[in-house]
């Protein structure tokens, strides 16, 4: 058994130059998985072909970001396909941005020791709806530059100015928080030493040249995917191990890989249990229950699939942002095959985005 990942809208770690977010041309992130038993590849792959033959494409290759915008209908019946003969389909959609604020919080702002309930997630949630309102861009720069930098200097630096931004304009309830999370890094510092500042920072992967990548998006969306395939793996009795086949990744290849041993190490499903996590995904992996493997999607079209899947999500989601209305209408109906009902979790859409963002689709994915 196999799960052919592939992804959309990949600009790396958040990184700033002069000034500009790099995730500001492409503030959206998806990734898909598509999990096929041996014996059914071979008819997905006859069924793209039969596709590509319909809409006469040339190309050795299908693309979603193309198929989008000239020949949507492929991508609506290879959808209809998947779901006919009931392949499980995993996604996760994600808001570069809401990432970002998450971050922020649970490792600066607020740092909660567990997240040990459902009311601590609905909370964390909601202070990274309100985040950007409370400090504006200037402010999620400096975060990310300190991130880059990563030094004692100049993640003191991004404190003080941090404090006096909430303290001059009157966010007293969250500046209460910031200097609860400023006091114990004091202790921390005090007892460890200036490598006490790596606690209240994201922590960085590093790729296959050896250099640190920060606040990387996709390490999260690889890590929730897996556990939400595992989630389906115990739920449905499957006990061989399954072989993930992701798109080539020499950037990331590593990052992957490592992630995979971590969720062999660490008892994450004790981290979140009571929570609404648990239900979504496991994330504890024994040696069993996966292997990574890379190949070129040009010689894969089980892979392309899930790159169809990755770049129709991440176009949706971008037109229906941009309130391109009279554009994506036509979409939605495949949109709600693909996002699923919450009863089918693990299987479906994981929209990692601000909650009223979500709540307004899923609106509109009610009304087909």
């Amino acid at each position: 058994m196999k799960l052919y990942v592939d992804e959309s809208g990949n600009t790396g770690g958040a990184n700033v130059n002069a000034n500009i977010f790099n995730f500001n041309d492409q503030p959206y992130y998806a990734l898909a998985g598509i999990l096929v038993n041996d014996f059914e590849r071979s008819g997905l792959c006859e069924f793209l072909d039969a596709l590509k033959q319909k809409h006469r494409i040339q190309s050795p290759e299908l693309k979603a970001k193309k198929i989008y915008e000239s020949k949507p209908q492929l991508i609506w019946e290879l959808v209809d396909f998947l779901s006919d003969n009931n392949f499980p389909v995993f996604v996760e959609l994600m808001d570069k941005n809401y990432y970002l604020s998450i971050q922020m919080l649970t490792f600066t702002i607020v740092r909660p020791p567990l997240i040990d309930s459902n009311e601590n997630v609905a909370v964390i949630r909601s202070m990274a709806r309100l985040l950007p309102y409370y400090l504006g861009e200037a402010l999620y720069i400096k975060f990310t530059q300190t991130c880059q930098e990563y030094t004692v200097q100049a993640f003191e630096k991004f404190y003080t100015e941090l404090r006096a931004h909430l303290r001059k304009e009157n966010h007293f309830d969250a500046l209460k928080l910031v200097e609860i999370n400023w006091m114990l890094y004091l202790g921390a510092k005090e007892k460890y030493g200036e490598e006490a500042f790596k606690k209240y920072l994201p922590i960085p992967d590093s790729n296959s040249n050896n250099r640190l990548i920060h606040l990387l998006p996709n390490y999260n969306a690889f890590n929730t995917l897996v556990g939400r395939t595992k989630r389906h793996k115990m739920k449905n009795n499957i006990a061989e191990k399954i072989e993930i086949v992701h798109d080539e990744q020499p950037q990331f290849g590593l990052i992957y890989d490592e992630a995979l041993k971590q969720m062999t190490r660490v008892d994450t499903d004790s981290l979140v249990a009571g929570t609404s996590l648990t239900d979504l995904a496991s994330y504890n992996l024994t040696n069993d229950d996966f292997e990574l493997k890379f190949v070129n999607s040009k010689a894969d079209k089980a892979i392309q699939a899930a790159d169809l899947i990755a770049g129709f999500v991440v176009s949706v989601w971008t037109d229906f942002k941009n309130e391109q209305y009279d554009k994506i209408h036509h979409h939605l109906p495949t949109m709600k095959v693909i996002a699923k009902d919450p009863e089918s979790i693990p299987v479906g859409t994981l929209f990692v985005v601000p909650e009223e963002d979500h709540r307004m689709f899923s609106y509109l994915l009610s009304q087909y």
